[in-house]
């Protein structure tokens, strides 16, 4: 995640990383004898994101963001949430 701060209370967001997804069904087939087919995918992929925060005091603040991912087919998501700091970073003298 990379940030860049535009105010002193308003930054944007950039996020990028590798994603991992495991899916397996079965299913029992009504024959005689029954049978059970089974199929399972694991698979790799990428997620990138973007989105803002707004910090409304020193801890608690607001975020909305958009990521996409690749998992195996391409999908997308929009959230928003409240933040928590637990303590905030202070820039250290050089």
């Amino acid at each position: 995640k990379l940030s860049w701060p535009l105010t002193d209370s308003l930054s944007v967001y950039a996020s990028a990383g590798g994603a991992y997804g495991d899916a397996s069904s079965s299913v029992t087939l009504l024959t005689f004898p029954p049978r059970t087919v089974s199929v399972s995918k694991s698979t790799t992929g990428y997620r990138i994101g973007l989105g803002a925060e707004y910090w409304l005091g020193e801890n608690w603040g607001l975020r909305a963001n958009w990521h996409q991912q690749n998992v195996g087919g391409v999908g997308s998501d929009i959230g928003a949430g409240i933040a928590f700091r637990f303590s905030k970073q202070k820039a250290r003298p050089p």
